[in-house]
């Protein structure tokens, strides 16, 4: 099966349209597209992502406007927070609103383990779920780190390198750099765009 590393403009698009088709009132299916939104709108890690409890994301009943993510579950132990989308925001509050016990535990895991409640959901089954999801979707699989990519590609269109750098908890500006995809657009830009005045 085929693996795409990051996602043009068009699929990716594609592959949240399909999301936005999921039903929130099933919650054991609709945490999948709130995870697939916190990697391709805020390009967290998986292993983040299934780590997040929901005192990391909310204010007591409030949802916060950033995500939290902490040092230990990061893999370069820098913590950071990055800024909710309006699509992932409302996401986080539909399934919340859907889930079919009421959540009072703020340190609880945001995506509770299917077996365990008490521990998180797998990155494993997130893989296994994507990569099914997204063939049925594109035609093709893709991995958790595709959207992250997908993600950091888009920042690096509409914001400067440290910024992108800062968003994706990066300690070293190469390792930002490695996301720099130019696309058809850019490439015309460069040859048909203005030239900057100093």
């Amino acid at each position: 099966m085929e693996i795409r590393n990051v996602l043009s403009n068009e699929s990716y698009t594609k592959f949240k349209a399909a999301l936005a088709t999921i039903s929130p009132a099933n919650p054991d299916e609709f945490k999948y597209v709130v995870i697939y939104l916190l990697m391709g709108e805020a390009g967290l890690r998986v292993g983040e992502a299934v780590r997040l409890r929901w005192e990391d994301l909310w204010y007591g009943v409030v949802p916060a406007n950033d995500i939290r993510i902490l040092a230990e579950n990061t893999k370069t132990r820098v913590g950071r927070s990055v800024p909710q989308s309006r699509e992932l925001s409302a996401a986080v509050a539909k399934y919340n609103k859907h889930l079919p016990y009421h959540r009072v535990d703020p340190h609880a895991y945001l995506f509770a383990g299917r077996y365990n409640n008490d521990g998180h959901i797998s990155e494993r089954a997130v893989q296994l779920d994507l990569a099914q999801y997204s063939y049925k979707i594109l035609g093709y699989a893709i991995h958790p780190h595709t959207l992250r990519h997908t993600f950091a590609s888009r920042m690096m269109r509409r914001a400067p390198l440290r910024v992108v750098q800062e968003l994706l908890g990066h300690k070293s500006i190469t390792s930002t750099q490695i996301y720099t995809h130019p696309d058809a657009t850019d490439l015309d830009q460069a040859i048909n765009g203005k030239e900057e005045t100093k």
